[in-house]
């Protein structure tokens, strides 16, 4: 063996990380480079750069104001510094629900294609009531996170007072600041696209499942991706929640649920 030597404060380290983590450091070098306002020191260099957004409507049939106020929230989060792309997901179902996966493929796939930095999949019934919520979301710096979901007018309760239909895991009161859930309805998610770098452009399943949101986020914590609710940012959902086995006439799958 050969002769130990003293290291010294100046002498360089070298630190071997497994590939994942090196992959979300540096996509962290990325995100925080790209923060309008945000000088970084990197590498020698100093890197700034527009950060951008994709939003993917899924589906293009919008529900009365739900489109304006989504122009008006992407319009404001442009004129703060953020390059925004606006695109619709052309219909993919052949029969109601069967297909929606697959839009949302497609959106990952246009995220990544296109280099993007976030990815917003927003459905065509989430009313946006401030115009300034998706920045905030954005601001928020999350890999995943969504809005809270406006569930009060359409919320009921079983024989226990315990809702049912309810959209997130926990159901959350609003204005709490930001906080780790389960799972969330998929109808307003903001990824970071390394989200789809680790999971894959194909993370939503074509099939028609029962709890198809437990099911998706379950697979990202099983991957160190935790989901985030933004409760300070509200929108409202203009259609109340519907399991896909009763708007298909089917029996519950799960009994009891």
């Amino acid at each position: 063996m050969g002769a130990e030597t003293a290291m010294k404060d100046n002498d360089p380290v070298q630190v071997t990380l497994p590939s994942a983590l090196v992959i979300e450091f540096q996509n962290w070098i990325r995100q925080k480079a790209r923060i309008p306002g945000v000088r970084l020191i990197y590498g020698g260099t100093i890197q700034e750069q527009t950060p951008s957004c994709l939003i993917a409507a899924i589906g293009t049939d919008f529900m009365p104001g739900v489109q304006e106020a989504l122009q008006a929230a992407i319009g404001e989060t442009a004129n703060n510094g953020w390059q925004m792309t606006f695109m619709a997901i052309k219909n993919l179902c052949i029969e109601p629900f069967r297909g929606l996966g697959a839009m949302r493929n497609w959106a990952a796939q246009e995220a990544l294609a296109g280099g993007y930095d976030y990815l917003l999949t927003v459905d065509n019934d989430v009313l946006f009531e401030e115009k300034d919520a998706l920045l905030r979301l954005l601001r928020r710096g999350q890999i995943v996170v969504v809005p809270w979901y406006d569930q009060r007018p359409y919320q009921k309760e079983d024989s226990d007072g315990i809702p049912w239909d309810y959209l997130t895991e926990p159901l959350l009161a609003p204005n709490q600041g930001l906080i780790p859930i389960q799972w969330a309805a998929v109808s307003c998610v903001l990824y970071n696209v390394v989200v789809f770098r680790y999971a894959g452009q194909r993370l939503w399943t074509d099939a028609l499942i029962s709890n198809e949101e437990a099911y998706y986020f379950k697979a990202l914590r099983n991957l160190g991706i935790r989901l985030w609710q933004d409760t300070d940012v509200h929108v409202s959902l203009l259609k109340g929640p519907t399991p896909v086995w009763k708007v298909l006439g089917r029996q519950n799958p799960n009994p009891g649920e």
